[in-house]
């Protein structure tokens, strides 16, 4: 096994401790960041989640500054967001201050959603951090949804960069992209298999799980579908 060299071990760590500041005390730097690291990509990776979505209540887990929500306020009627960061709720709500439908908002992590079990038809997350590995987050989610409701995921990325020509700008600031995702555990290091380990998670809670990457001009989206079948059981999650 090859290891990880020193300096891109240091470098992962500083990132991840400037990346986890950026849910807290310096969230007004969130999307400038998210735009400056995509290249200018990160709205279009967030919205491959639109087409997946179904009609009725919905809830979105992590709505950091709210964009997705704004997306979605006139779309669906009844919309909930939940994150744990007061700073982020801050932000969306001066987001959707002007809009006609008012979506929900709760601090509230996804381990502990302070729903009643079945309150939703969709439940969603782009680019979520580590919660997401937490199988209590996806028992939770299980609980929530409505039989035959909808989990939807995006997790990361499978690909940055495909135009042609390997010494135009924007190429040259996709490989960019592409290694600062790497380097951030942010992209697939083999496209061609599943992330097994949430997959697995997945469906040990009971959830019918597809994998699909969308191919965008720029890049390729993982994005996961999971299915809840059956009624709803309580004892069947666990905790």
């Amino acid at each position: 096994m090859i290891k990880t060299p020193f300096l891109e071990t240091i470098l992962h760590s500083s990132l991840a401790f400037f990346f986890s500041r950026l849910y807290t005390t310096i969230a007004w730097l969130y999307d400038p960041v998210a735009w400056l690291s995509s290249m200018g990509q990160w709205r279009s990776w967030q919205r491959t989640v639109l087409t997946a979505l179904p009609t009725g209540p919905t809830l979105e887990l992590g709505h950091g500054t709210g964009h997705m929500l704004l997306a979605l306020a006139e779309r669906q009627a009844s919309l909930v967001g939940i994150d744990p960061s007061k700073q982020m709720s801050r932000i969306t709500l001066r987001r959707l201050s002007h809009t006609s439908n008012q979506p929900g908002l709760a601090r509230a992590k996804a381990q502990r959603l302070p729903f009643a079990s079945g309150s939703f038809q969709a439940v969603f997350t782009t680019f979520p951090s580590e919660y997401i590995m937490d199988p209590a987050s996806c028992s939770e989610v299980w609980r929530a949804l409505q039989p035959g409701g909808k989990f939807i995921i995006i997790p990361g990325v499978a690909q940055i960069g495909g135009l042609p020509g390997w010494l135009s700008p924007i190429r040259l600031l996709d490989r960019l992209a592409a290694w600062l995702y790497r380097v951030t555990g942010q992209i697939e290091k083999d496209s061609s298999k599943p992330r097994n380990p949430l997959i697995d998670i997945l469906k040990h809670e009971g959830f019918t799980v597809t994998q699909e990457h969308i191919e965008l001009e720029r890049a390729a989206i993982i994005r996961i579908i999971c299915t809840k079948q059956g009624p709803i059981d309580p004892g069947s999650c666990s905790t």
